[in-house]
């Protein structure tokens, strides 16, 4: 229609996405969405032309030198983008820190804040992914990819179980006796084998209002912040 085409012209101008993509991997994604119009496509296949970097379908991104080939967007968050990854045969997320505004969070230098985030969630015991290299001069680094579902689908699926909760105490004992808040939102979690692993850096000084009990717990079950959120 007139609008996905207006959408599609800011974001890639006169060229489609398709335009750059083998016809065997249009012919596949035409299987696995076959009622996608073609804005949706182009957002699907991760094309991100308006922001400090871009690439196509499948467009490998560097690693200290090393390519991993991107099959997916996973997320976009306060510090960066995350995408899925793989090379010989392996799963990896590639993280690319980006620079763009935040109205409720200050930031410094982001990709030491990553890094010094991780340090310390590996040092008390979070069950974090591996940071496996950093590339310093693009602002990347290359992480474990922990494969399961996120809480916010198991929310929305009925899905939670006790055991979630459990584990989610457990991190807290561990994380306020250190003086430190992560970002409890559930798409920052990751079920594998029935364990949570929290699969963001990110963490903070303690602050009782941002602390699981007073915020995080809101959107770990069909709340109407989550509802209204999640658009459920």
């Amino acid at each position: 229609d007139s609008q996905s085409q207006e959408k599609k012209k800011s974001l890639s101008g006169q060229m489609s996405l398709f335009d750059f993509v083998a016809e065997e991997d249009k012919k596949a994604f035409e299987i696995q969405y076959p009622d996608v119009d073609e804005y949706s496509k182009e957002i699907k296949l991760g094309f991100e032309k308006e922001y400090r970097f871009s690439f196509y379908w499948k467009k490998p991104l560097t690693v200290n030198g090393t390519e991993y080939h991107i099959f997916n967007l996973l997320g976009k968050g306060k510090g960066g983008y995350s995408y899925l990854a793989r090379r010989d045969g392996r799963q990896y997320v590639v993280k690319q820190i980006h620079h763009e505004p935040c109205d409720y969070y200050q930031f410094g230098d982001k990709l030491a804040s990553e890094l010094g985030d991780y340090e310390r969630m590996r040092r008390i015991g979070i069950p974090i992914p591996e940071l496996l290299a950093v590339d310093h001069r693009q602002e990347r680094i290359l992480k474990e990819y922990i494969a399961g579902d996120t809480l916010d689908k198991l929310v929305k699926e009925d899905r939670m179980k006790d055991s979630y909760f459990r584990q989610m105490e457990q991190m807290c004992h561990v994380l306020y006796a250190a003086g430190l808040n992560i970002d409890y939102f559930p798409t920052n979690f990751v079920v594998r084998e029935e364990k949570l692993y929290y699969i963001d850096f990110e963490c903070n000084a303690y602050e009782q209002q941002w602390d699981f009990q007073h915020w995080g717990s809101r959107y770990w079950w069909k709340s109407e912040e989550f509802e209204k959120h999640f658009k459920v």
